[in-house]
C-alpha cells in the first residue's frame, strides 16, 4: 500500500503543534556549548591551576562537557514530538492503514452538533443585527490541511462553539484560552483566502434527551431507576442545562411538580461571548513545518503499525 500524504484537519492543527515536555536536543546542545565557556572562563581565572577544583575542571569537567556536545550534535536537529502528537499519528497512521475510523462521542459534543443552528440565530441576531448567516458546504484544502469553515460572511469566518453549561462558558475571558481554537481558525483563514474571523461561545439550551441522559446518569449513581429520582433533583439538572423560560417549560415532563421559582433567565446578549481574531501567519508558516516533519516520521514509522 502506498503511504497516503499527511494533512492536518483543521480541528486538530492544535494537536501536532502542542509543545513536547522536557528540552529539545537543540537547546541541550546550546546549553552545552554555553556550558563549555563558562568553564574555559573559569578556569583561565583561578590564579593557581594546580588547585583541586581547576584540574577537576581542566581534567574531568570539559573532557565530559565536549563528549556530550559531540553526542548531541549529531542528534540537535532531531524533531521531538510531543506525546499528544505522536498518539494523533498514529491513530492516522491505523485509520488509513487497516481502513478504520475512530469515533468519539459526549454528550458536549452532542449537543454542540444538534444546537449548531441555535447558535448561529443567535450570532445573526446579537453580533450581526440580523443579517443570515448561510452554514458553508465547502471543503478547503492544500497541500498542507484541510477544513470546513462554519460561516464565511463578509469576508471573516465565524465558527461556533456550544458550550455544555454555564460554567464551562468563557465569562469574563478576554481572548482566546486554547490554541487549539487558535490553530484551527488560523487554518481557516489561510484555506479561504481571509484575514478576519470571530470565534464565538453561544448558550444554548440544552436538547431533552441529552439531559434525560443526565437524570439517567444520577439515577444509575444514586437510585435504582430513573423514576425514583425527586423532582426537584431532576429540576436542579434541567435548571443547569436550561437558559431560557421556554426551554424550561419544554423540558417540564423531565422535573414534574418541582418548584421552579428560583429559575433565572439568562437575556440573549448574555448568551453568547464573541472574540475577533486576525490571522497569524507564523502559526501557519510554523504548522506547514510540522507537517512536514509529521510525513517524514509516519513515512519513516509506517511499517511499525
Amino acid at each position: 500500500m502506498e503511504i497516503p500524504i499527511f494533512k492536518i484537519r483543521s480541528s486538530c492543527a492544535g494537536k501536532i503543534m502542542t509543545d513536547p515536555k522536557g528540552k529539545s536536543k537543540m537547546q541541550l546542545y546550546l546549553e552545552g556549548l554555553d556550558k563549555l565557556e563558562s568553564l574555559k572562563k573559569r578556569l583561565s581565572e583561578f590564579k593557581n591551576p594546580s588547585c583541586k577544583t581547576a584540574v577537576s575542571i581542566e581534567i574531568e569537567q570539559i573532557p565530559e562537557t565536549k563528549k556530550l556536545i559531540a553526542e548531541l550534535k549529531l542528534q540537535k536537529d532531531e524533531v521531538l514530538f510531543s506525546e499528544t502528537c505522536m498518539t494523533y499519528l498514529i491513530e492516522w497512521i491505523l485509520e488509513k492503514k487497516y481502513n478504520r475510523i475512530k469515533t468519539f462521542t459526549s454528550n458536549q459534543t452532542d449537543k454542540g452538533n444538534i444546537t449548531e443552528q441555535s447558535g448561529f440565530q443567535l450570532i445573526q441576531e446579537m453580533v450581526f443585527e440580523g443579517a443570515f448567516l448561510a452554514k458553508n458546504q465547502k471543503f478547503y484544502y492544500d497541500d498542507f490541511k484541510t477544513g470546513v469553515p462554519d460561516v464565511i460572511h463578509n469576508k471573516t469566518v465565524i465558527d461556533n462553539k456550544s458550550s455544555y453549561t454555564l460554567f464551562t462558558f468563557p465569562i469574563g475571558e478576554t481572548e482566546i484560552e486554547s490554541k487549539n481554537y487558535e490553530f484551527q481558525l488560523d487554518v481557516y483563514m489561510d484555506l479561504v483566502g481571509v484575514e478576519d474571523s470571530l470565534l464565538c461561545f453561544t448558550l444554548n439550551d440544552t436538547p431533552y434527551s441529552i439531559i434525560e441522559d443526565e437524570i439517567r446518569s444520577l439515577a444509575y449513581r444514586k437510585y435504582r431507576d430513573t423514576m425514583e429520582v425527586p423532582d426537584q433533583e431532576a429540576y436542579e439538572i434541567v435548571k443547569n442545562h436550561c437558559f431560557t423560560l421556554e426551554g424550561l417549560r419544554e423540558r417540564k415532563a423531565l422535573y414534574g411538580n418541582a418548584d421552579t421559582s428560583d429559575f433565572v433567565e439568562i437575556p440573549k446578549h448574555k448568551r453568547i461571548i464573541a472574540f475577533p481574531k486576525k490571522k497569524n501567519q507564523d502559526n501557519i508558516d510554523r504548522l506547514h513545518k510540522r507537517v512536514l516533519e509529521c510525513r517524514d516520521w509516519i513515512n519513516a514509522n509506517w511499517h511499525k503499525f
